[in-house]
């Protein structure tokens, strides 16, 4: 089996539970939906009436030539007309309310764990495919809403076509009634092949967008090692298997939907042409048979809402998935060796300055997302990535502009911390030098400093900063360490702060050096 065949698991291995992002998005919406799904049902109603008036028009009033009946017959044909307009109006209104609504839910959700609960490394997921899981995914599991009340009146729908044609004949009646669960039962055993070819494709258009993230992110860097070549062939073979999963699911699309039209076109042709037997042998009158041929005729709408709903559910039922697994919770108690607890002699003591030793680069994000998870007041977590702005150094460096300080303080904190080549050597008004989009026209030690001098001005009660110095070298690194050490733990100072790092220039200035479990034992500072 290809990877293209294989339905996507978490980073543990398991299925993602996206039926339980489904059902939360239609517990939380139930009142919408029981709404919209009244609604439609009302207008559905008033369509399967309408053949049936027509039917009745024949019938009473042309039969017997009685114009003052026809009349009447065609004035509440227009009133039947006017309420099913105005109920589908306001029954799709409120649907597609509801299905933009848990959309942009579902988007914040993700955000929301992006931003806040979840480091990235925890899902393995890369930029472009937590992106495309906010926004593609979060649609198609909004868009279910759409289909539900849809479903639901197509079904009132069915039951209405079914009681009619038993009022006409007892035989067509019983035909729908056997029909129509026999031709969903059959279209429903395509709904697994579609949900994995939704689900692979929904993968593969997540980890083409990653790869294309990552390209224009690091495409300073690719053209300076002459690698642009290599990186532009690794994107098109990952264009090509999300282009063949896309085609692949076009397919089991195709044969989803003209299974139902098919199987619902059939249904519609066996009553019509049952209908007609029966009028030709003079079991029901002209008018019995106009409603039948109108009604055979409505009914391949509400089939084929009914018979493509497990389609729908199965592609919202792909994207749910992806979205439980990027918003699933990996703390650290199963996921790392690493223990959490905020007692523990990792945690500084006012005014301390401690340096946290990690075995290895995992552990150390996963302790620093622990510490991030603390939402202690006056506690400042500084990542180890990076995040800048288009926009000026000026407005990367400071939050609130209403409470900045001084901006010759600001250039001051920059040369103290080795910046100067940041300022291009000039005074406040470098400040104003553009920053552009992710901060790409700096290199990485430029934005490392630029991020931690923001960091420096906010002036937290507790800060935590994780390898703030890797793209520096030694000898910035080390008047890095010391500028910091200076602008935080004067005499008196009575703020903490904690370097999760391996760095000899951020052990040597700190108070006291501690190790997660996997490196040497505790040790004191030099």
């Amino acid at each position: 089996m290809s990877d293209l065949d294989m339905a996507p698991v978490d980073h543990r291995g398991r299925t993602p539970d996206g039926a339980r992002v489904l059902r939360g998005s239609v517990r939380d919406n139930r009142r919408s939906l029981i709404a919209s799904t009244a609604l439609l049902s009302l207008h559905q109603f008033c369509e399967v009436s309408v053949p049936v008036l027509i039917g009745v028009a024949v019938d009473r009033a042309l039969g017997n030539a009685d114009v003052a009946s026809l009349i009447r017959w065609l004035t509440v044909l227009a009133l039947v007309f006017l309420v099913l307009t105005v109920a589908y109006r306001y029954g799709a209104r409120i649907a597609m309310t509801a299905a933009q609504g848990e959309a942009h839910r579902l988007r914040m959700r993700c955000a929301a764990t992006i931003v806040e609960d979840t480091p990235p490394t925890a899902t393995e997921l890369r930029d472009g495919e937590m992106l495309s899981i906010a926004n593609s995914d979060a649609d198609e599991t909004g868009n279910l809403l759409r289909y539900v009340p849809q479903a639901g009146s197509a079904v009132m729908a069915l039951i209405a076509c079914a009681a009619v044609l038993i009022g006409i004949d007892t035989a067509l009646g019983i035909t729908v009634l056997i029909a129509v669960p026999l031709a969903l039962s059959v279209v429903q055993l395509l709904s697994p092949f579609t949900t994995r070819l939704i689900g692979a494709q929904q993968h593969h258009i997540g980890r083409s967008t990653a790869l294309a993230t990552d390209l224009v992110t690091g495409m300073r860097t690719l053209r300076g090692i002459g690698a642009l070549g290599i990186a532009s062939d690794r994107y098109r073979e990952a264009d090509g298997r999300a282009r063949l999963a896309m085609r692949r699911a076009a397919i089991g699309h195709g044969a989803f939907f003209g299974a139902a039209t098919g199987v619902t076109g059939l249904i519609a042709v066996g009553v019509a042409a049952l209908a007609g037997w029966f009028a030709l042998s003079g079991q029901i009158s002209v008018g019995a048979l106009i409603t039948v041929l109108g009604v055979a005729q409505f009914l391949t709408e509400p089939l084929a809402i009914a018979a493509m709903l497990p389609g729908r559910v199965a592609t919202a039922r792909a994207s749910a998935e992806r979205i439980s697994t990027l918003t699933a919770r990996h703390r650290l108690a199963g996921d790392t060796t690493v223990p959490i607890d905020h007692d523990s002699t990792t945690v500084p003591c006012p005014g301390e300055f401690v340096a946290v030793r990690a075995p290895d680069s995992a552990a150390a994000r996963t302790y620093a997302s622990t510490i991030g998870s603390d939402h202690r007041s006056g506690l400042l977590v500084e990542p180890h990535s990076v995040d800048l702005f288009t926009g000026t150094i000026w407005s990367n460096l400071v939050v609130d502009p209403h409470a900045a300080p001084p901006r010759a303080t600001v250039v001051e904190l920059l040369r103290a911390l080795g910046s100067l080549d940041i300022l291009s050597g000039g005074g406040t008004e470098a400040l104003d030098t553009p920053v552009s989009d992710r901060g790409l026209s700096l290199s990485g030690g430029q934005r490392q400093r630029l991020a931690l001098a923001r960091a420096l001005i906010r002036d937290p009660g507790t800060l935590v900063l994780h390898d703030p110095t890797t793209a520096v070298d030694a000898m910035t690194e080390r008047v890095v360490a010391e500028a910091v050490y200076r602008h935080r733990h004067g005499r008196g100072a009575t703020r903490s702060t904690t370097v999760i790092t391996n760095s000899p220039a951020w052990l040597r200035v700190a108070d006291r050096v501690v190790a997660l479990p996997g490196c040497a034992t505790t040790e004191p500072a030099s």
